[in-house]
């Protein structure tokens, strides 16, 4: 390999037997624009056959997939699957390693479903951090790619055509977008590491960042809690309760790159419990406790559940029959049901269901604390509860306004709250506090980041 330093390296994970022309031009070209190359050949089909015809240049590398499984316990008669998995691992070995080393700059793919499954799979470990390109051009680029992108930065480009070893007109423009979008974000990736005044985000100090999380309806809080923030010399980083975004979140909280967590947008907690499109899966609520890292929490959103179209709402969600074309509805018993645009239905959370939520949430906090990392303190949990209001949507002057529903949802957390202390012999570090403000009010906005600042600045 040529020695760090001198240009970036870009790692390609394919199948060359049914893909050679492909990664064949893309080796070419990455090399003509100041790139070196590493091809991963990752075929199940013939892993064991002779070497095949593959240019490259002095500085570049092929491991073929009796390379890459030297290392690794294998029968020649295998089951495909059992070969994927080695090739997974053993790609997954050869990589980390690169990375270890501070020599990858980008990883990259091309392919169809069996390629985009195996190549996305090792893109998201934790090995290779946000900020690392990383580059799928698929045919599967349509639809829900949220199980190929997990939480991780992965960029995913339509590649029109299939990707098939035979290149044409097509393929050949698409591929050479999508190298131009490799090279660019390697050569930047590259540039980066080398100038320490603009290292990659995976190698800075992150002493002074706060992640928050936000919604559409907790916007104007957010947005005025990171002015807040900023005034105090914090850098705080937003992320959409969508799902993907709470994991994204959660990630990072987990690579360190946060000082605080102001998780002031809990809504996808709802999605979880209810089967709404936005949960962020059960481990939601738990990374700042198991690391350490001091958190302000928050009940935004928790006053609705997410769907996608009206005509989308699952069976048990039935509306009363009416003739008003308005974007609110109603269920058979009376639960507002908000039609937010074409794509989203919003529903609103009933005093049971915030009951569960509330516990539900306790329990995460307190799961993660009872993972508490080796070596690592717990930290301060403070849970800041706006009693006039949980988003735009919700209060005296919302599209819907429960109190029954907020007390039931505060009420249930301090009992959580309590049970769990008196379960224990030790103070727990998780506490409450009520205020009348709504969620989206400057004095709540100013409670919010007071109380961060104070507990980062500790």
């Amino acid at each position: 390999m040529a020695a760090r330093g001198s240009k970036p390296l870009v790692a390609l994970i394919g199948t060359l037997d049914t893909k050679q022309a492909e990664y064949q031009f893309a080796t070419s070209w990455l090399e003509k624009h100041n790139c070196n190359v590493v091809v991963l050949h990752a075929s199940t089909r013939s892993p064991f056959e002779g070497p095949l015809s593959f240019d490259l240049g002095a500085s570049s590398k092929l491991h073929r997939p009796k390379d890459l499984l030297g290392t690794h316990a294998f029968a020649e008669d295998a089951e495909r699957s059992k070969v994927r998995e080695l090739l997974r691992e053993a790609c997954l070995d050869e990589l980390t390693s690169l990375q270890a080393r501070g020599e990858l700059n980008s990883i990259a793919s091309f392919g169809g479903s069996q390629n985009t499954a195996f190549a996305t799979s090792i893109m998201r470990s934790p090995t290779f951090p946000i900020g690392l390109p990383k580059f799928m051009l698929t045919t599967m680029a349509s639809g829900d790619v949220s199980e190929y992108l997990g939480e991780s930065d992965i960029c995913i480009m339509p590649s029109v055509a299939d990707i098939s070893g035979s290149m044409n007109d097509i393929t050949l423009t698409t591929l050479q977008s999508a190298l131009a979008a490799i090279s660019g974000m390697a050569h930047m990736h590259h540039g980066a590491k080398q100038d320490k005044s603009s290292s990659p985000a995976e190698e800075k100090d992150h002493k002074s960042m706060i992640a928050i999380s936000m919604f559409g309806v907790t916007t104007v809080a957010v947005n005025q809690i990171s002015d807040l923030l900023k005034e105090r010399g914090y850098e705080p980083v937003a992320f959409h309760a969508t799902g993907s975004g709470g994991r994204s979140m959660e990630r990072l909280i987990r690579e360190g790159f946060f000082a605080g967590v102001v998780d002031l947008t809990t809504t996808e907690v709802c999605d979880h419990l209810y089967n709404g499109v936005l949960s962020a899966g059960p481990d939601r609520l738990t990374a700042a406790a198991e690391c350490g890292v001091p958190q302000v929490v928050s009940v935004g959103a928790l006053d609705m559940i997410n769907f996608g179209s009206l005509s989308s709402l699952p069976s048990r969600i039935k509306l009363q029959n009416s003739k008003d074309d308005g974007p609110m509805h109603y269920t058979e018993d009376g639960t507002p049901v908000y039609e937010h645009n074409s794509q989203v239905t919003l529903v609103r959370t009933s005093a049971a269901q915030c009951k569960e939520i509330g516990e539900y949430i306790v329990e995460k906090l307190t799961t993660g604390l009872s993972r508490l990392q080796k070596g690592r303190n717990a930290a301060p949990v403070r849970i800041l509860f706006p009693r006039e209001g949980l988003s735009a949507m919700d209060g005296a002057e919302g599209v819907w306004n429960n109190p029954e529903a907020r007390t039931a949802l505060h009420g249930s957390i301090r009992e959580a709250l309590k049970s769990k202390a008196s379960q224990s012999n030790l103070q727990s570090p998780v506490t409450i506090e009520a205020f009348e403000h709504h969620i989206n009010s400057a004095e709540f906005a100013m409670i919010v980041a007071d109380q961060a600042a104070q507990l980062v600045s500790k």
